[in-house]
């Protein structure tokens, strides 16, 4: 079981499946984030769903060298990280995905 996110982290946020939001982004709800703290690089989840093999889809709001909506796999992003780890911040608090743009 992955610690960074899984199924009890999924549900206790209350993250809808992908493609379940509706078709005004900036009204979508951001549930999570993730941020990679020797890099700067930011990941506003928006939807998550299981893959067969335990892996996780995620629909978000990547700030990394660029800003932008994407979809990727939660094995690619801790594949990809360097030492410190990938942190998922547990303060953050669920907003529209308008409020995190202004926030950016």
């Amino acid at each position: 079981m992955n610690e960074l996110f899984n199924d009890q982290i999924k549900q206790a946020l209350n993250i809808p499946n992908l493609r379940t939001q509706g078709d005004t982004p900036d009204t979508d709800m951001v549930y999570c984030r993730f941020y990679d703290p020797a890099d700067g690089w930011e990941w506003y989840v928006l939807e998550a769903e299981a893959k067969e093999d335990g892996d996780y889809f995620f629909h978000a709001l990547i700030k990394g060298t660029t800003t932008e909506l994407a979809y990727y796999l939660l094995s690619n992003l801790t594949a990809v990280t360097a030492t410190p780890p990938l942190i998922r911040d547990i303060d953050f608090q669920p907003m529209t995905l308008g409020k995190v743009k202004q926030l950016l």
